[in-house]
């Protein structure tokens, strides 16, 4: 059989929505390859001379023949990048004060962005940023006294503060400030730093705050740091310090003026690993990390308990699903809404979370029984179902949590509910848990029993 009545075989063997469906995954695979193409060459490793080469692997002895074979000290690649940098950015001492002695130019920048083991380096960035970066602290401070410029900015609007304020010790943040960096310089343009976002309006201040730099954070703040100010989605230091649930932070935010009632305009990633939506406050953060001191502060300061995300999510609702029980306690204490519902689906990893997902429903789905026997004690209503018919019982069911579905039925949870003609029942056996397939016949036998008397 030729190939192409082999071809046209397997193509009538598709119907058009399968075909449809082949040439789409075609088309995406294609875009792919493009990007790589377009991509890849941005983004070069570096082809090192001799000297560059000796530097990069700490062969003094080697640089110093280069150099009295009369090898430029300031050599460049065609990134632009000098053997000092690479000295910087390796940690070798001894070779970047040799090539500083011989005339280096500390304050050289690099000309082309390039990759260099697990960093990229971007244009613009000096010898005193790769020291930084990598946590070379004496190096940073030689190449300080030797007149590298602190205030100098890569194309991103990365300064040397910004990279010190989160990656090094206090005691650099404090000289390059002493040197007249600028203490509320922003970012100018979102990029990546070893896989994790870093947003356009982004400070030092907020950068040493997602390390957990504290000491820095307080230098920063002494000297002029704006406690306010925002990213372009909206993330402000107090967001960051709630997310990694840091009361004593917040607490000192708070006194310097930061506001509770600020909204993220954009999804974004606040902390690492941790994903906030359009309209997350501090407070939803806080009672997602499950800090109840932060919480209380911040309800305090005048967070609102019943404020939404984009798609409806409340602090209760991301307290309830992450299993923070004093926090939630605290919420409903100071007026959450025990009912609200979200108004859009999403999902939280792996987990989706259906539009109209109450706090006890997402309780029940994630297994958290005092919760949910706390919610409907609060009058959470014990039967509401979201967008897809789904109650509490139904996902509790679903996910074999056998003692939230045993306080669900005892709480008066309908055993007969239908969700797309399936009950609670269906997906207990569907499951495979015996317990729960027997707690719900139990329940309907007695409610049977109770409407013939």
């Amino acid at each position: 059989m030729s190939r192409i009545s082999e071809r046209n075989m397997f193509n009538r063997r598709l119907t058009p929505q399968q075909q449809e469906c082949v040439m789409r995954v075609k088309q995406c695979f294609l875009i792919f390859i493009l990007l790589m193409i377009l991509i890849l060459p941005a983004c070069k490793s570096l082809k090192m001379t001799p000297i560059i080469k000796a530097t990069d692997q700490g062969q003094l002895d080697d640089v110093n023949q280069q150099l009295a074979q009369g090898v430029d000290v300031n050599t460049a690649t065609e990134e632009g990048v000098t053997p000092l940098f690479i000295a910087s950015l390796k940690g070798h001492e001894d070779i970047a004060r040799r090539l500083i002695d011989q005339g280096a130019d500390v304050n050289a920048k690099i000309k082309l962005m390039f990759k260099y083991a697990d960093q990229t380096l971007y244009e613009g960035c000096t010898s005193l940023m790769a020291a930084l970066s990598k946590k070379h602290t004496d190096i940073a401070k030689m190449l300080i006294q030797q007149g590298a410029d602190v205030k100098a900015v890569d194309i991103n609007g990365a300064t040397p503060l910004f990279i010190a304020a989160a990656l090094n010790d206090e005691s650099v943040v404090k000289i390059l400030i002493e040197k007249g960096a600028d203490v509320n310089a922003v970012i100018l343009t979102e990029y990546e730093y070893k896989g994790e976002p870093v947003y356009k309006g982004a400070t030092a201040l907020m950068a040493a705050l997602k390390t957990k730099q504290n000491a820095n954070a307080a230098l920063l703040i002494a000297h002029g740091a704006d406690v306010s100010a925002k990213c372009e989605n909206g993330t402000d230091a107090l967001m960051i310090a709630a997310a990694n649930g840091d009361h004593p932070m917040q607490e000192y935010l708070l006194s310097k003026g930061a506001d509770p009632l600020t909204k993220l305009t954009k999804e974004c990633t606040v902390i690492a690993g941790q994903p906030a939506f359009e309209g997350g406050t501090s407070l939803m953060m806080a009672a997602d990390a499950g800090d109840i001191d932060s919480v209380t502060a911040l309800i305090k300061a005048g967070s609102d308990v019943n404020a939404v995300t984009k798609n409806g999510i409340t602090p209760l609702i991301a307290a309830a699903f992450k299993d923070k029980l004093e926090v939630v306690k605290v919420l409903v204490e100071n007026g959450a809404d025990v009912n609200a519902r979200t108004i859009e689906p999403y999902n939280i990893g792996l987990e989706a979370v259906h539009k109209g997902t109450s706090p006890l429903n997402a309780a029940s789905m994630a297994g958290h029984g005092d919760i949910v026997k706390f919610l409907i004690e609060s009058g959470a209503d014990v039967n509401a179902k979201d967008d897809f018919g789904m109650d509490a019982l139904f996902l509790a069911s679903d996910k074999g949590y056998s003692q939230v579905a045993k306080i669900l039925i005892e709480n008066n949870a309908d055993v007969f509910c239908v969700d797309s003609g399936r009950t609670a029942l269906d997906a207990a056996k569907r499951c495979g848990d015996m317990y729960i397939v027997d707690l719900i016949e139990d329940a309907r036998k007695k409610a049977q029993e109770s409407e013939k008397d």
